[in-house]
Formats: C-alpha cells, structure tokens, sequence
C-alpha cells in the first residue's frame, strides 16, 4: 500500500467524521423539546391560576425548565423548541409580576380600610363587613396583648372589650380579657369571661389555665387543679399548666405532686424560669435546702427579673438566719415590684432580728398598705421593742 492511498482513506474517513457531526449538530434534540414545551404548559399554568398555591410554584418550574431547555437547544435547528422554552421563561416571570403587584393591591387595600375604620367607626356599624370586622377585632385584641404585656391591664381590658364588640364568638379575646381581670383581682369576671371562652371553644387550653388562676387566686383549689389538668390533657406539650397545678399542689401542701408537675413543665421547657422558682418553693417547704437554692439560682439566672425568685430564696435565707442576705434579696424584689408584700414581711423580720426595729416596723406598715399580711406575732414583738426603746 503506498502512502497516497493512506492519506486518500484517512481524508475519506475525516469527511464522513465531519458529516456525521454536523448532521447530529443540526438534528433537534427530542427530549430538550419535551423539557421546553413542559416549561411553556407551567408558564400559562401559572399565568392562568395566579393563586398563592399555584401561581409561584408553576412560574418557578416554567422558568427553570425553560432556562435548561434554552440552554441545550440554543445551538440547533430547533427553533420552534428555543420559543416554546422562551414563552415558558416569559410567562413565568409575567406571572410572578402579576402576583407580587396583586400582593401589594391587596396590602395597600386592607392598610386603608382599617386606617379608614379605625379613624370612622361609624362607617362599620353602618356597613358591616364580616372579613373588615373580623380583622378589626384581631388587631385589637393584638393590642391588647402588647398593653398586657407593658402591665397597662386597664388599657388591656378596654382593647379586648373592642375586640369582643367587633365580634361576639372570640374566643381568645374572651380569655384574654379574663386573665387581665385575674391580675387585676376581679376574679369572679375573669371566671366568667373564661367560661365564654370555653363555651366558644371547648378546646381552647389557655382558658381553662385562666380560669384555673382565677379559681386558685379566690382559694378554689379544687376546681383551679379541675382546670389546669384540662388544661394539661388539651395542650400536654405547654410547660405553663404544668407549672401552675405544682403552685396549687404546693398551696394544698402536695409537695411530691407539685415537683412532679413543676419537673415535668421544666422538661417542656428547660428554660421555663418560673417553673424552676416553683419547684424551688416546694423544695423550700420539704426543708430541701441545697435543691432549692439551685433552683432559686437558676430562675434568677434566666430571668433576672423575676422578683419571685427572690423572694424564696430569701425565705431560705431566713430559715438559715442569713440576715444581711435576706434583706438584700428582699430589697432586690421590691425594687422589681414594690406590690409583693411577701418581700416586705419577710424584710421585716430580718429588720427585726438585726434590731433595727424602725425600719421592720416600717416594713409591717408598707405590707399592710398593699394588702399582705403579717404574723401578729411579729407586729406585737416589734411594737413592744418600739416601747421600750
């Protein structure tokens, strides 16, 4: 064979090479064409139901379907391919502008509305809307919960009222409002408002926990452990039930039942500070001295503003008659809330022993002025020390 007819057969071979790959070059890839009418089928699906359901879901799959088609196809014959992966880009982007503008309609169309009832009342009572008047009620109640929160309970309760003209069946404004009676001491309102709570909504668990306060707080033991457990069995996983069964327990002198409880609302929620002074307090009862400092020094830890807190852990101060620690302790909870009157007496009778009787007396006044009361012991031992000196 001479070289000629070499170079001749591999030219040949070269040629068919370059044929055969301009061929597959220009041949319309199948599969890709399918990728792009798929993207155009979801671009006017998403066009044509521009829904919070539907609407993004298909414009996303349009327009990513039809970026890889347009991706694989774009060096090919395959026009009517490269327009069917464009509509489908085009309808997917078109449909998400179409969504987000009619997002903002109706933002800026709800934004005026309650502007507009909330500076014209009339207008609602003259014409009701159930939608403006349901959303009305809820931000009200929203503003009650914020003026809770600040301790405005006057302002708290009024917001509720609102909420509850706007719409009789609320349930939660009903319970809500009976918790802010219950702080301010109206306990007989807050078990009735509870009840309509209830009665709106048999399985709403925080009112049957409100109604247990109020039924605690008025010496109904009974009927506050019915509540909370209700309570328990409607919600298992709120640590707050829990917490405020073990206070009854510790009320009643059930001092293994209230650990259990207060144990049990700690494990929902480790970080449950009161739930730890709870167990602190029942700890304290049993003369279990070392636990309930622990637990003490844990809920001061996470929740240094919890005047409770202090208060036990300077009873337990007290029983160890740690003079100088209970005083500060106690002066700690009064500057945090200067209506806790167990932080007064207890005071008073660290004043007493320390024989700084002025001041334990002033202690015994402060206590009665909010309400507290004082072991008449005391009062007689001070005032006979006032005598003397």
């Amino acid at each position: 064979m001479s070289f000629d007819s070499c170079d001749n057969g591999h030219a040949q071979d070269n040629s068919e090479m370059v044929d055969r790959a301009d061929n597959n070059k220009l041949e319309p890839d199948k599969s890709y064409n399918g990728i792009a009418t798929t993207a155009l089928v979801f671009g006017v699906i998403s066009l044509a139901w521009p829904s919070m359901a539907v609407g993004p879901i298909s414009a996303v799959v349009a327009i990513i379907l039809g970026i890889v088609a347009r991706r694989k196809i774009r060096n090919s014959a395959n026009t009517k391919g490269q327009k069917k992966a464009a509509w489908g880009i085009g309808l997917g982007i078109a449909s998400i502008a179409i969504l987000a503008l009619l997002v903002l309609l109706e933002i800026n169309t709800r934004s005026a509305i309650y502007e507009l009832l909330q500076t014209k009342p009339e207008l609602l009572r003259k014409n009701p809307s159930p939608t403006a008047t349901i959303e009305l009620a809820e931000s009200h109640n929203a503003q009650g919960l914020l003026h809770y929160e600040e301790g405005q309970l006057d302002t708290a309760i009024e917001e509720y009222t609102r909420a509850i003209e706007l719409n009789p069946k609320f349930a939660k404004a009903y319970s809500n409002r009976g918790l802010a009676f219950c702080d301010r001491g109206n306990y007989d309102a807050a078990i009735e408002d509870c009840t309509i709570a209830i009665e709106l909504d048999p399985t709403a668990a925080l009112a049957f926990n409100n109604r247990g306060l109020a039924y605690a707080d008025k010496g109904k033991l009974d009927e506050a452990i019915g509540d909370f457990t209700q309570a328990i069995q409607l919600a298992p996983y709120l640590a707050l039930p829990y917490n405020n069964r073990g206070l009854v327990y510790c009320d009643k002198e059930q001092l293994d039942a209230a650990i259990a409880d207060c144990t049990k609302a700690i494990e929902l929620d480790p970080k449950f500070a009161l739930a730890h002074n709870t167990r602190a307090q029942a700890y304290w009862m049993m003369r279990h001295y070392d636990k309930a400092m622990s637990d003490c020094n844990k809920a001061i830890q996470l929740d240094p503003s919890l005047a409770l807190a202090y208060v036990v852990r300077a009873a337990i101060f007290s029983d160890k008659k740690m003079d100088d620690e209970v005083i500060r302790d106690c002066t700690q909870a009064i500057e945090l809330n200067p209506n806790l009157a167990e932080a007064w007496s207890i005071r008073a009778i660290a004043y007493y022993f320390k024989g700084d009787y002025n001041k334990a007396w002033a202690d015994v006044e402060t206590c009665r002025k909010i309400g507290g009361s004082i072991d008449s012991r005391l009062v007689e031992l001070i005032q006979s020390k006032l005598k003397r000196e």
